[in-house]
């Protein structure tokens, strides 16, 4: 998708995919001498830690940065160690479970900008999340704001490629035996 949209608005960016076999990805990493823009998925990522141990990237952009958001997870882990100047991360759900989850994404955006997880816990999830303190929901936001940017589908100016939203209900009702299962 990303090759995609590279071709449509930025043909000139000299781009790799870095995708296929294991000996081709070891080729492609190592000639990036003449390329812009490096693309990959999360899982080669993982599989290809070792590779991405000495090379060191300008720019790191992450897309579906929900797949960074469980700080203990093994691809947040190897997404974390890759070494680059500028990172940003792409998502349409920053959260969905726990407020860990920003502080996950700001870890690896601008470490140490929310403090250590201790610190964000103490700080900000504990009063949150446990005893709904909106003052530190205002503070946080007020942290975390100046390096969000959102588009909202209801703001034409900023938005007008999209249509409207349609939302049309379908149900899909269990057979017998997976009604009792479930």
């Amino acid at each position: 998708n990303w090759d995609h949209e590279f071709a449509m608005f930025g043909s000139n960016i000299k781009r790799k995919i870095c995708l296929g076999s294991k000996e081709k990805r070891i080729n492609i990493l190592k000639n990036l001498t003449d390329t812009n823009v490096l693309i990959t998925t999360y899982g080669l990522l993982r599989e290809d830690e070792d590779l991405y141990q000495n090379l060191s990237f300008n720019t790191m952009i992450i897309d579906e940065a929900q797949n960074i958001k469980n700080n203990m997870a093994g691809i947040t882990k190897v997404v974390k160690k890759i070494q680059a100047e500028t990172k940003f991360a792409l998502t349409g759900t920053p959260l969905e479970n726990s407020i860990l989850e920003l502080w996950s994404i700001f870890d690896f955006i601008n470490k140490g900008y929310l403090g250590t997880l201790k610190e964000f816990q103490k700080s900000y999830a504990i009063p949150i999340e446990k005893f709904k303190e909106n003052s530190r929901a205002s503070k946080l936001k007020m942290s975390a704001s100046p390096f969000v940017l959102r588009r909202l589908k209801t703001d034409k100016h900023v938005i007008s490629d999209l249509p409207e939203k349609m939302v049309l209900d379908e149900y899909c009702y269990l057979a017998k035996p997976q009604a009792m299962l479930y």
